[in-house]
Parts: C-alpha cells; structure tokens; sequence
C-alpha cells in the first residue's frame, strides 16, 4: 500500500512532492485522532483500575485542547484570519479522513456482528496483558523492580 497509493497518484499526473504533502496532511488525521482517543481512554482506564487522580483528568483535558488546534487548523474557520479554511485540495482532507473512519468503523461493526466473541476475545487479550502486571503497575519479572530481567554477566564475554 506504502508504494501503491502515491503510485496510482502519479498516474493521475500528481507529483510525488504533491503526493507526499496530500498524504501527509491525511495522515496527520490518524495521529491525531489516535492521540485524542488515547487521551479519552486513559482516565476511563485508570477509573476501572481505581486509580484516577485529580491530574490525570486534567493532563487529558490540556492534551485534547491543545490537539483541537490542528484540527481546526485544518478544517478552518470562515472569516477567521487566524484559523483560514485551507484551499483545495487541502479542503476535502479532512471529510475524506472522516469517510475513511465511517468505512473502518462500518467494517469493525460488520465484523462483530458476523463473529460476537471478537470482541470478547480482543477483551480477553487486554485482561490478558493487565494480569501481567502487580498491583502498583510495575511489570512482574521478578523480586527486584530496579532491575526486572536478571542480567548473567558472563552473556557478555
């Protein structure tokens, strides 16, 4: 995919500059939106653990903030000299970037319906990987938390 899409690109007579900035601007949506997701879920999964601070929520808050001015960066704000809406064609990224999301979700949905247990299964593997760990949160390797994987010094001759 990586060689195919600025590929059919460049026979649409885009340039491979042009290619790389469309792409790029694209793709800043995943990052952002993965960033945003992660700064809403980490508060929900600190309350199921019973660890939520005051703080947490806070640095979540800021996070998100201060991500939602990319956003309207990109999107723009009409009569805005601050926030412009962009020109074509970095206009129609983000709504392509939102049919995208619509698509993917549409197909996790159909996914779970045609097999229910996906979803208990990818909870499964998460409730897998939080058993790993003891109760302060630090991995369980061993007696010693400074240095969890014992090191043999004679591996190193």
């Amino acid at each position: 995919m990586t060689f195919l899409v600025p590929a059919v690109m460049s026979l649409f007579n885009i340039k491979l500059f042009d290619c790389m900035g469309y792409l790029g601007a694209i793709y800043s949506y995943g990052f952002l939106t993965v960033y945003v997701l992660i700064s809403l879920a980490a508060p929900v999964y600190l309350h199921k653990i019973g660890k939520l601070r005051l703080q947490d929520i806070v640095f979540s808050v800021v996070a998100i903030a201060f991500m939602m001015i990319p956003v309207v960066g990109s999107v723009g704000i009409p009569g805005s000299t601050m926030f412009p809406p962009p020109e074509a064609p970095y206009d129609k990224f983000p709504y392509l970037f939102l049919m995208y999301l619509v698509a993917t979700c549409g197909w996790f949905v159909l996914q779970r319906l045609r097999s229910p247990e996906l979803a208990g299964s990818m909870r499964h593997r998460v409730d897998a990987i939080h058993s790993k760990f003891d109760s302060e949160g630090n991995a369980i390797y061993g007696s010693s938390k400074l240095n969890p994987l014992p090191i043999d010094s004679d591996s190193f001759d």
